[in-house]
């Protein structure tokens, strides 16, 4: 027996996904995520899947240490070298402000202090020419002092690095040279773009995650091969791709949204069986709620990022909108007395009170338990019983210091939390030109299927999918993920005078030089598929739209219809365009995939045909006591129909009917499908 392995660690749970390439069989499995050494959890998944090492050809990983990195900021010890001048650019920024009208904001503190930060003598024009020569001596002074603080990562960025390199690539060899066990690193090579700040904002969080992820991925490496496991070690990167655990470690900024890009390529994999293109993720854990858009098959990528306010990383990724909403997000009391919901979650550790590990404070969890959503009994297919009586206990508690009772206390945690996720749904869609009712909401994770209806409801988003195995997801994303590389490339040009020679040629480099990365993974592929992105912008402009070109070879024909889509793709997001201004051309991307998934079914990994199992158990809805029946996940279903209010169970999550609503099963992927009773949706 040989296994393909996708394993996704969240903040709660580590979930794993298991594909038995000779029979097809599938297994999903989950244990409690280990903050203490996530690669714990990773080694407790698979014992606990029963799945032999050495039986493992493939693993598929996707990761939250970067991304914890960037939201605890805990980052290394990292120097900066730049222009002489530009020393505060990266404190600075853009003059953004998070608050327009709060004139006492603080901007978040810099990734490199500024005691950190360097600078040397030397400069390079915008078309590649040397002002002023980089003086030599003065960069050797600098890692002199980069050797007394005892820094160990160092990125150089340099103006105009983009264009030129010369510059950049010279002060890196000096620094190896006088520091021989530092990684250095610079910022054009990471990111040739024509931004001084978010080319130097993506070297300095590369450098700053290096030590970091390389530590992770090597004693994880290290524990898996001494039991027996002989395959390759795949992580997920943000843009949806997969890339080998050797090359990822020079490239540890393509981590930073690992983890919920799984989910993204899971709810893409179910939604194109059953023939939904246009989709809102929507993927609720115990910890944060990531919502995302799938729009005519395809997630809508970005390069519009940043790991904190004004400060942009533009690599190219999946648009994930990310809020403290989940089932182990905390309630409380501010200080007027308002009940709040979030950002701050228990965790895996100690968990919501129901947990019985330490937990005091009500969390969303506690609160689905007392209102009868979840089962005590049955939690984790039974692998842990759930305290109810210390659930109540600290929701009362709670509700005592606003005047209501427990219950009523429970309703308003759901609903305040069920608002600010509906909140974000919006900003995903309506603040963008979308309008949700044109969408289907995919629910995963293992609390996105109990909030899915109710907020949905809210959005006004007609129809909700819940898919087989919806707290695995994210594992079945990754193990369903092809390799991914991306090149990028510096490319200034008006398109009206565009030299159709020069681009095909650019792009006819970037192919090879991406294809060599691809070849270099040593993954058997069954196809290589090319894209090329150019990004665009009217003269004037100081951002970019990312345009598709869909010919291999770009003509006369092709500049024209590269055009009409900027203009389009123009007015769609910003509400308006000016197809009498000039277009110009600022830089070109390839994406070399390697294709090595497999069709792989996710509904062989538990559905049974046996008949449904009923049960009535007391839920609240619409303010009363319901007597509610509760399905087993398990049931034949493409010939069953249930009316809300209800409860489907299943080992990791449950899915919530409400009163007004129907559920049915998609004969095709075994998804289970909510909608209104009559027609015009939910």
């Amino acid at each position: 027996m040989t296994y393909k392995v996708g394993i996704d660690i969240g903040g709660t749970f580590t979930d794993l996904f298991a594909y038995e390439t000779e029979t097809g069989e599938s297994l999903c499995i989950s244990t409690p995520s280990t903050p203490e050494n996530y690669a714990n959890g990773v080694m407790d998944v698979i014992e606990k899947a029963g799945i032999r090492h050495e039986d493992i050809t493939l693993i598929v990983h996707g990761t939250t240490v970067a991304t914890n990195a960037m939201i605890m900021k805990a980052y290394a010890d990292t120097a900066f070298v730049t222009t002489d001048g530009m020393r505060d650019l990266v404190e600075i920024g853009r003059f953004h402000r998070k608050i327009l009208y709060d004139p006492y904001q603080k901007k978040p503190e810099p990734i490199v202090p500024r005691c950190n930060r360097f600078t040397v003598r030397e400069r390079i024009d915008k078309d590649g020419g040397i002002l002023i020569p980089l003086d030599e001596k003065q960069v050797r002074q600098v890692a002199e002092k980069i050797r007394e603080k005892d820094i160990k990562t160092v990125c150089v960025g340099y103006m105009n690095s983009y264009v030129n390199k010369e510059h950049e690539h010279r002060t890196a060899e000096i620094l190896k040279e006088e520091l021989p066990e530092t990684y250095i690193v610079s910022s054009a090579d990471i990111l040739p773009d024509i931004g001084a700040l978010g080319r130097f904002t993506t070297g300095i969080i590369n450098a700053a995650l290096y030590h970091l992820v390389s530590r992770y991925i090597e004693n994880l490496e290290d524990r898996l091969r001494a039991k027996g496991f002989g395959g390759k070690l795949l992580l997920v990167q943000s843009n949806g791709g997969a890339i080998t655990s050797e090359l990822v470690r020079t490239k540890p900024e393509t981590l930073l949204m690992s983890g919920p890009a799984g989910g993204v390529v899971g709810a893409l994999s179910i939604a194109k069986v059953s023939g939904h293109e246009d989709i809102i993720t929507f993927d609720m854990g115990g910890t944060s709620t990531d919502i995302s858009i799938i729009e005519n098959g395809k997630p809508f990528m970005t390069s519009d990022f940043e790991v904190d306010w004004d400060m942009p990383v533009p690599i190219p990724l999946i648009e994930i909108t990310s809020i403290g909403a989940g089932g182990g997000s905390i309630a409380w009391v501010d200080s007027g007395g308002v009940l709040k919901v979030g950002p701050k979650s228990a965790g895996a550790y100690p968990g919501p009170v129901c947990y019985g590990l330490g937990g005091t404070e009500p969390t969303v969890c506690d609160a689905n338990l007392v209102l009868g959503y979840l089962d005590e009994e049955e939690f984790l297919a039974g692998d842990m019983r759930l305290d109810i009586e210390a659930a109540k206990a600290s929701i009362e508690e709670l509700g005592k210091k606003i005047g209501l009772g427990m219950l009523e206390t429970a309703k308003g945690i759901l609903e305040i939390v069920n608002q600010n996720m509906s909140n974000a749904v919006k900003e995903i869609t309506i603040g963008k030109g979308r309008d949700p009712r044109d969408f289907v909401l995919s629910a995963f994770g293992g609390a996105g299927s109990m909030h899915a209806a109710a907020c949905a409801e809210k959005v006004g988003i007609p129809v909700v999918i819940v898919p087989p195995e919806p707290g695995n997801l994210c594992a079945y994303g990754d193990i369903n993920m092809d390799l991914h590389n991306e090149v990028e490339r510096f490319f200034y040009s008006s398109l009206y005078k565009l030299d159709i020679n020069d681009i095909n040629t650019a792009f006819a480099d970037m192919d090879a030089e991406g294809t060599a990365l691809l070849l270099s993974q040593d993954v058997p592929i069954k196809e290589k598929v090319i894209k090329h992105i150019i990004s665009m912008r009217y003269k004037g402009q100081s951002y970019e739209l990312e345009i598709e070109c869909e010919a291999d070879l770009i003509t006369e024909e092709t500049v024209e219809k590269l055009e009409k889509d900027f203009h389009a793709a123009h007015k769609k997001i910003y509400f308006v365009n000016d197809p009498g201004s000039e277009v110009e051309i600022t830089k070109l991307r390839t994406t070399v995939i390697g294709v090595i998934a497999e069709e792989i079914n996710i509904q062989d990994a538990y559905i049974s045909d046996s008949d449904a199992d009923i049960k009535l158990v007391k839920a609240y809805f619409d303010d009363a006591e319901t007597s509610t029946p509760v399905y087993q996940r398990d049931f034949t279903g493409s010939d069953i129909t249930i009316c809300g209010p209800a409860i489907i169970r299943e080992k990791k999550s449950s899915t919530i009917i409400p009163p007004g609503k129907i559920c049915r099963v998609d004969e095709s992927t075994r998804s289970l499908i909510i909608e209104a009773e009559q027609e015009g949706g939910i």
